[in-house]
């Protein structure tokens, strides 16, 4: 049997290597409280607002969001969470300047991150995953038209809304993301290694089995 003692999990690896679906498994199944930063700003960009007009044009073209600005709604998302404990985030930090800002944030807010999971995949398989992803435009619920799809098609199986593919989804977005991800996200495994809380699991194979090894991880750290 599985024992969680309140872990707060950063967790983070490449587009498309299901830190989505792992975290949705985890608030669905184990009570956890999920902060992603992505679907926060598709949010604002769904609705227009000034910040989601700003975060368009970037998203768009593949490249990141600043530091300052990521790092700032982070903390508001916190905030507005409340939780000191049983928290995932996903979708941040993904530099190192970000790392330390979220240092800064957690230490205000009094949270402890007891584990930084990286999702470990091959880049031929993120590129699969990523141009069969669909989520619903309504909910954000997460599928995939090849592995997961929805009962009816192009209809979420939650909510009823309508399910679509992102447009940072399309395949000749998805270069610059990866070449983002490894010049910009990539150094926060030596940032997190040298914390003592890097954890590496393969996002390979069963989402439940992944997540009861993440889990686990507590169990292993006290043994």
């Amino acid at each position: 049997m599985i024992v969680v003692d309140n872990m707060n999990i950063i967790i983070f690896g490449p587009p498309g290597s299901g830190k989505g679906t792992i975290s949705q498994v985890l608030v669905n199944k184990h009570n956890y409280k999920h902060l992603a930063l992505g679907d926060v700003f598709r949010e604002h960009i769904k609705k227009q607002t000034k910040l989601g007009l700003e975060i368009k044009k970037i998203v768009e073209s593949g490249n990141l969001v600043s530091d300052e600005l990521v790092s700032q709604v982070a903390k508001e998302e916190l905030v507005k969470i409340g939780r000191k404990q049983h928290l995932i985030i996903d979708g941040y930090p993904r530099t190192i300047g970000q790392g330390n800002a979220l240092d800064i944030i957690s230490k205000e807010l009094n949270i402890n991150w007891n584990f930084a999971v990286y999702l470990d995949v091959e880049r031929e398989i993120i590129i699969d995953r990523i141009i069969t992803r669909r989520v619903c435009s309504k909910c954000g619920s997460t599928y995939n038209i090849r592995y997961n799809p929805p009962k009816v098609a192009n209809v979420c199986d939650i909510c009823g809304g309508e399910v679509i593919q992102r447009t940072d989804d399309k395949r000749e977005i998805i270069t610059t993301r990866l070449d983002n991800y490894i010049n910009e996200t990539a150094p926060l495994v030596d940032f997190y290694k040298d914390k003592g809380i890097f954890r590496t699991i393969s996002s390979h194979g069963d989402v439940n089995e992944i997540v009861n090894e993440i889990l686990n991880l507590q169990l292993k750290n006290e043994s």
